[in-house]
């Protein structure tokens, strides 16, 4: 192909570029269709000759939608249309997945007829699945006619992903590239790439139908070359043997080869040979791949038994192999190479060791092609810091790669250079894998949170091989590997993540082994006829039968710990009784059972259908208990009838239905009694809560804010201006042990706007005056439990003596002579009182006297005045835990604040003076007044200020009382 060609096809990005075709004008219209670019001439121009030649044709919208996908029922018209086929509808009838009135029906007979295509399985062609670039490949090569020529060819291409390259597929991808009709799609670095298992466009199904249309003949001469290619008249011999690295060796023939064997070629001291190919583009180099060399060894190379003479020196540095697949490689220091943080291309590692970045450097190293890992069966690697766009290992201890802080977009596992043996690969701290592909034997590890493994692929390399999976897999897992073994283990030590797998896809004939403590949520599977045997002792939770896997067997041994089979088409189980009857299983597929354990698994689920009954016991009051005996005997009477059983073989049947019948009978006379329940949406008064309902149950409620709606009903409102309150009320409706709960959102509305009332007028009803002026005050008690100071509203204020003291209209008293008045005003219709004494200096009493005691005065508790006290209405209060009684004088003069100190009674004993209350009060008390009986006591020591002559002692004050009666002698 001419440079402008390549340059085109590079244009299109993911485009195969295919073998050279006619040289046209790029001025075609490409049949005018809307959405051909300008940009794609050879697009524009293929297509035009396609459309004229009756091979493709658009859609009704006048484009061509080069970008879509093709199906494999597309490609089969097509492959007909440029082979010049004729149709044969009845060569597809063997497929159960084509109609017989489908447009491409004799497409497909046609390709089988002339052995060009084969079905996706005996009897399925999937004609709607899209057609992937090796697919396609491999028909054209059979169209033409190469298919023979193709298998006695080598398999080399040169293309940077040919082991993808399905095997069935190699031998025509290696020959489509020998006779030019596919180039590969160009990489950055000048590495070619095939992506084999990628779907193929219109655009690409038309670019390579025109190469075999235009240039058939060409093509079949070429391969036809290459078939009369025959091996040298002697045996070539070996001119060269050369080391490029510790595991590669080149041995230079000195003529052609038609093929390279790896058995053919041994060294001495044994070396093991483990692959042999023919370099691209020189078939006199094969390339050897081998284990490990040592060292300094010096080896001496033995071909199909005979001593060649050949020796060669081993390699084992600690280096890299850096750049591309140039048939010489660089050597250098592996730590130093990646731990600089700089940007690189490919790199292999062929030595055990710390790799990347130190963790306190900051620096990250970017791979942007490939990451080989190769340190032998003995190496260990850690890598850190590392973010390679592809990551592959060849070999490695069981206990080897360790990722640290690592990033990488794909995994291949391919231990081909590890003598048979797992390589585990551990996911530590930060790591992030976004796609694994298995094609060997080993581990994968999760032993952190933050060590993440993406989707796990065991792909077809793999088979007959096993994957152990430990830790934490969030990631999907797919098995495409015929005979594989996907084992489920519990974390190595040190590995606090515990095994649990979240998703498993089976494809393919297979085996799970859980080990005890694993955890497996789903297992799907999904291909046809897909055998899969399920061991050990770790929980599934389900196995999940894809409605499209047909066919599908389910091996179940014993100890198997299986929570639900989920068959979406029929499965036929096999394995242990106990393992299937202990199996839940649902699903509109159904199972079937192999024929040799049918009698044993039904007899096995009667016996536990009928145990199942016996466990429930007696029904007296519900519990959850009871209600998992009954739902735990319902399925396993149900199982019992999936595996043949009919309702005469389980002999308590009738147990489980009455019990049934009671508990439902039960529930819904407590849900009638909680759907008959109503509560209004918005209350401003006490809510009617019902306590019983009408079938007996029982209701009990619970509100979320018991100061605004209390249980029992009881409505507060908020304040006038607060928000009105959400109250949430949960009715707990129950009987006989069965409950349920329904919850009704109250509004309680605000209080409106109220003004308060006036309830009484506090004031202070004796008052001694002294000095010239003295401002009365009258406060108010309102309805809101409010008190203001309302002297300045109140209302006719008068004196019965203004002589005494005269009062302004605001309750202002004018101190006149010495004596005694009393004063009265109004306020909202109540009278306060004031008996106002004004004194001159003079001390004189008209007292009067009363005996207070806990059990006879009023007693407010928790206000205490040593220790009576004196409340807002003017009484005197006792703190209820005194039982002393108190007796109470009454001056009408001003007694000093404490006058008390010095005050003696006489007369009574135990009795004292132990305070002196607002300077007219002199509060005595003694142990206990008893009723009936004359008490004479005498006080002296009292003080007081006279205006002129300063402190002077009262006259002693003698008092007669008996208990409920009251002398007093002045």
């Amino acid at each position: 192909m001419g440079k402008g060609r390549r340059i085109y096809s590079v244009l299109l990005v993911g485009t195969l570029l295919l073998g050279n075709g006619l040289s046209t004008s790029a001025e075609s219209t490409a049949a005018g269709f809307t959405d051909i670019e300008a940009s794609y001439p050879y697009t524009k121009l293929e297509i035009d000759q396609l459309v004229k030649s009756g091979i493709i044709t658009g859609y009704e919208d006048g484009t061509f939608r080069q970008n879509n996908t093709a199906t494999r029922a597309e490609t089969a018209r097509v492959i007909v249309l440029t082979a010049g086929l004729k149709t044969n509808p009845g060569g597809a009838d063997v497929f159960r997945d084509i109609d017989s009135k489908a447009w491409y029906k004799g497409d497909v007979g046609a390709l089988v007829q002339a052995g060009i295509a084969n079905g996706t399985a005996t009897d399925r062609f999937t004609p709607d699945v899209t057609i992937t670039r090796e697919e396609l490949i491999v028909f054209y090569i059979r169209a033409l006619g190469l298919e023979k020529t193709a298998k006695e060819q080598q398999w080399e291409t040169g293309f940077s992903d040919f082991s993808d390259v399905a095997d069935w597929a190699k031998p025509a991808v290696a020959l489509a590239v020998r006779i030019g009709l596919v180039q590969g799609i160009e990489q950055p670095g000048g590495r070619l790439a095939l992506n084999p298992k990628a779907a193929v466009v219109r655009q690409e199904l038309a670019h390579m139908a025109y190469e075999f249309y235009t240039n058939r003949v060409t093509y079949q001469e070429r391969g036809d070359q290459l078939s009369l290619i025959e091996t040298p008249s002697k045996e070539a011999s070996i001119q060269a043997v050369s080391v490029l690295n510790p595991t590669t060796v080149q041995v230079s023939f000195d003529s052609t080869l038609k093929a390279a064997n790896a058995d053919d070629f041994r060294f001495e001291p044994q070396l093991q040979v483990q692959a042999a190919s023919l370099q691209a583009g020189n078939e006199k180099v094969v390339k050897l791949t081998t284990e490990p060399q040592i060292g300094g060894t010096v080896y001496k190379l033995i071909f199909k038994g005979k001593d060649t003479g050949q020796t060669l020196t081993g390699a084992r540095a600690a280096s890299v192999s850096t750049g591309g697949d140039t048939g010489s490689e660089e050597q250098i220091n592996v730590a130093d190479l990646l731990s600089k943080g700089e940007p690189l291309t490919n790199v292999t590692i062929m030595s055990s060791g710390i790799f990347g970045p130190s963790n306190d450097s900051g620096l990250r190293t970017v791979i942007t092609g490939t990451l080989t890992l190769d340190p032998g069966p003995e190496g260990e690697v850690t890598l850190r810091n590392i973010e390679p766009e592809r990551l592959v290992v060849l070999s490695g201890k069981d206990g080897t790669i360790k990722l640290q802080q690592t990033v990488i977009k794909q995994l291949r596992v391919n231990a081909i250079n590890n003598g048979g043996k797992d390589v585990r690969i551990e996911a530590q701290d930060g790591t992030d894998v976004t796609e694994i592909e298995v094609e060997s034997q080993g581990v994968l590890e999760s032993s952190s949170s933050t060590g993440k493994l993406g989707t796990i692929k065991l792909a077809s390399g793999a088979a007959g091989k096993s994957l152990t999976l430990k830790g934490n897999i969030e990631g999907d897992v797919e098995v495409n590997a015929p005979g594989s073994t996907l084992k489920l283990a519990p974390p190595s030590t040190g590995n606090s993540q515990p095994t649990v797998i979240k998703n498993l896809k089976v494809g393919q004939n297979s085996t799970i082994q859980s080990g005890t403590g694993t955890t497996l949520s789903k297992v799907s599977l999904t291909g046809n006829n897909t055998n899969l045997s399920i061991q050990g002792t770790g929980t599934i939770e389900t196995v999940d039968v894809d409605e499209s896997a047909d066919g599908a067997a389910l091996n179940l041994e014993s100890g198997t710990n299986i929570g639900t089979i989920q068959a979406s088409s029929t499965v036929t189980l096999s394995g242990d009784p106990e393992a299937i009857t202990k199996t839940k299983i649902e699903g509109s597929g159904g199972v079937k059972l192999s024929d040799s354990i049918k009698s044993s698994v039904k007899a096995k689920a009667l016996d536990n259908a009928i145990a199942a009954i016996d466990a429930i016991g007696d029904f007296t009051v519900y519990s959850e208990e009871i209600q998992g005996f009954i739902d735990k005997a319902a399925e396993f009477v149900k199982q019992a009838k999936t595996f043949g059983a009919e309702d005469t073989d389980i002999s308590n049947l009738s147990k489980l239905t009455s019990m049934q019948t009671t508990v439902a009978e039960l529930k819904g006379e407590v849900k009638q009694d909680e759907a008959f329940l109503t509560i209004p949406s918005k209350v401003t008064g006490t809510i009617s809560l019902p306590t019983t309902g009408t079938k007996g149950t029982a209701i009990v409620w619970m509100s979320s804010d018991s100061s605004i709606i209390s249980s029992s009903g009881g409505v507060q409102r908020p304040k006038f201006g607060s928000p009105d309150a959400i109250v949430t009320l949960t009715a707990t409706v129950s009987k006989l042990g069965y409950s349920s709960a329904r919850m009704f959102n109250v509004t309680v509305q605000a209080q409106e706007s109220v003004t308060p009332t006036v309830t009484k007028v506090v004031y202070e009803p004796k008052v001694t005056v002294t000095s010239s002026t003295y401002q009365l005050e009258i406060l108010a008690k309102l309805s809101d439990y409010s008190v203001v100071n309302v002297t300045s509203q109140a209302t006719g204020w008068t004196s019965s003596n203004p002589t005494v003291a005269n009062v302004s209209a605001s309750g202002l008293l004018t101190k006149g002579t010495a004596g005694t008045t009393t004063v009265t005003a109004m306020y909202s219709g109540f009278t306060a009182s004031f008996e106002v004494t004004v004194f001159d200096g003079t001390l004189t009493y008209s007292a009067s006297g009363q005996i207070w005691t806990s059990d006879t005065g009023t007693v407010v508790p928790g206000h205490s005045y040593v220790p009576i006290s004196w409340d807002t209405d003017k009484k005197f209060t006792i703190p209820s835990s005194d039982s002393r009684e108190y007796f109470i004088v009454e001056l009408n003069g001003f007694l000093d604040d404490n006058s008390h100190l010095n005050a003696v009674v006489t007369g009574m004993d135990g009795a004292q003076v132990v305070d002196i209350y607002s300077n007219h009060y002199v509060i005595i008390h003694h142990g206990k007044f008893t009723s009936g009986t004359t008490y004479t006591f005498t006080i002296s020591g009292l003080k007081y200020t006279h205006p002129s002559d300063g402190q002077k002692v009262v006259n002693p004050i003698t008092i007669t009382i008996v208990k409920n009666y009251i002398n007093l002698a002045l």
